[in-house]
């Protein structure tokens, strides 16, 4: 976008990085990679300067350090490295919703790479809880062993 287009800022002040976040919308949601810069963020109006040039060369260096993560958002030119943090919190707000609703339109038509891509997700999240649970099934286990040991230990202190 240039700079004469530029719309007026919906926030005062960047919303946070999108690399703070505890999600992967970084790798989730669909964004344009502008490799150089300058580069405004009309969601808060924070302009970015030109970035150093991608090495042409192979070798050992981060792509992020060189890009910009541009994401549309009604419209709106969101740069992910100031404002990304704004897809937190529309997941706060309207997360289960869109997740209930993507689940039921999704499975309306189970031929299509979407439905076997929710299910892979779905059986994926299942075995991580699986996981998770028996995780913590085993460490309350133990506790409760250690706990009978130093319950009969203090009971064989006390004199009869």
């Amino acid at each position: 976008m240039t700079e004469n287009s530029i719309k007026k800022p919906l926030v005062k002040k960047p919303i946070g990085s999108i690399w703070d976040s505890k999600h992967r919308w970084a790798r989730e949601i669909k964004c344009s990679l502008e490799p150089s810069g300058p580069v405004t963020c009309e969601l808060c109006g924070t302009s970015h300067p030109k970035l150093p040039e991608m090495p042409t060369e192979e070798g050992d260096y981060d792509i992020d350090d060189y890009i910009y993560h541009i994401y549309d958002l009604f419209g709106y030119q969101v740069v992910g490295e100031c404002c990304g943090l704004v897809f937190d919190r529309m997941f706060k707000a309207w997360g289960r919703a869109f997740a209930l609703a993507y689940i039921k339109d999704t499975c309306e038509t189970p031929t299509t790479l979407d439905f076997t891509g929710l299910m892979i997700t779905v059986v994926h999240g299942v075995n991580e809880a699986k996981e998770q649970i028996e995780c913590a099934t085993e460490s309350t286990e133990k506790i409760r062993s250690a706990l009978k040991h130093l319950i009969s230990f203090e009971e064989e202190k006390k004199p009869n």
